[in-house]
């Protein structure tokens, strides 16, 4: 069995950038706003894992591996990084439903094990009995940031809830409205039973979401955990035989499903934050590296090699997106200079004033010298020596 084109429209599918996504978008947004930096750290990382001396096949068309059985290239796939099989998932339909076959979990489970650090996918849990598959999981972490909701980008992926949405959707949602936590309730331990949101967010700058702006809960879930609760509180008071032994069991019985999840959601969030503390020190090193290569223009504009030196460059938040260029181009640089120069003036003119000063402090101690000489010893005798020293300054 192979993988052939049928028709004229998967040859053409065959020729679509990688960067295509198979579930369409109805609003179009601008790709800064979507896109995943996440993913392209995690992608950066593994790419520099692989030794220089690995064979690297050149970027091309897909249709020389098309004839390839299925289950050799199960076999080849299972080799890669999970974000790479998104990737080819995303590269054309039959590619789509290859890696989303449930023959291909074996492939998605060994590819995973290339990155330990990865979390694997959500547990399943009587109460949430839906698995996600591989390719579900990778286009959750990995996939472009677009709310499911209304379109917009800037979308976090929210994993408890299993979808991207923004920040105005989870209260605004008819399908599965998320609420704040209220505090100072009468049933408290109702936030314990319910899944707590939880969103994976890393920003081009090495910030994350806030979990305090994400502190929300499933309304649904809510009202259930409310109405359970206080049925039994109800039992209890009005001392039922089993009733507390009943309460106990759901207790239980809900933590039990619930728990998991949100300690899944958790680990998730470790595993950003530390991707997180590797991105700011990578990001601190490539902005060393472009300050570097800002001076050598600035030496090459003809600028004084201690104004250079001296002078303190900030990057912007602005140009934190030129950081991650392998060169810093002419266009590039053009916007950077536009941002460092006046550091180098200040400095220049800081390095002006100081010859300045101390060209007008050389000048006052001759021409006071000078005059001390013109003038005979005996008349020095009734100026104090406070003045003098006045007189130099």
């Amino acid at each position: 069995m192979s993988i052939e084109p049928q028709n004229t429209m998967e040859t053409e599918d065959r020729q679509l950038p990688s960067a295509l996504v198979y579930e369409p978008v109805v609003r179009t947004v601008d790709r800064h706003n979507t896109a995943n930096h996440l993913a392209i750290y995690v992608l950066r990382q593994w790419r520099r894992s692989i030794p220089k001396v690995a064979f690297r096949p050149r970027v091309g068309y897909l249709g020389s591996i098309c004839s390839i059985p299925i289950d050799i290239l199960y076999e080849v796939l299972k080799y890669v990084h999970p974000i790479d099989l998104y990737h080819i998932s995303q590269a054309n339909r039959a590619f789509q439903a290859l890696l989303s076959h449930p023959d291909s979990s074996l492939a998605w489970t060994l590819a995973s094990e290339n990155d330990p650090a990865l979390p694997k996918c959500p547990p399943v849990t009587p109460d949430f009995p839906t698995k996600m598959s591989g390719l579900e999981w990778a286009g959750l972490l990995f996939g472009r940031l677009v709310c499911q909701d209304c379109g917009e980008g800037d979308a976090p992926a929210n994993i408890p809830f299993r979808r991207f949405q923004c920040f105005d959707c989870p209260q605004s949602s008819e399908n599965d409205r998320l609420v704040d936590s209220v505090c100072g309730t009468e049933s408290p331990i109702r936030y314990t039973l319910v899944r707590k949101s939880q969103v994976l967010q890393l920003w081009e700058s090495g910030c994350t979401a806030e979990a305090d702006d994400w502190y929300l809960y499933s309304e649904a879930e809510m009202n259930a955990a409310d109405e359970a609760i206080l049925g039994y509180e109800d039992a209890i008071v009005r001392k039922k035989p089993g009733a507390k032994e009943a309460y106990d069991a759901y207790i239980a019985k809900r933590r039990a499903e619930v728990d998991p999840i949100n300690e899944h959601a958790a680990t998730c969030l470790r595993w950003v934050e530390e991707l997180r503390e590797c991105y700011v020190k990578d990001l601190k090193r490539r902005e060393l590296k472009t300050i570097k290569r800002a001076r050598r223009r600035f030496k090459r504009l003809g600028y004084h090699a201690e104004d250079i030196s001296k002078a303190t460059f900030e990057i912007e938040f602005e140009d934190v997106r030129y950081l991650n260029a392998p060169r810093l181009s002419n266009k590039r640089w053009e916007v950077i200079k536009c941002r460092l120069e006046p550091y180098v003036i200040q400095a220049k003119n800081e390095r002006r004033t100081a010859i300045h000063i101390n060209a007008r402090k050389k000048n006052r101690a001759r021409a006071v010298s000078e005059y001390m000489k013109s003038v005979p010893p005996f008349s020095n005798m009734g100026v104090p020596s406070s003045a003098l020293r006045c007189l130099r300054v």
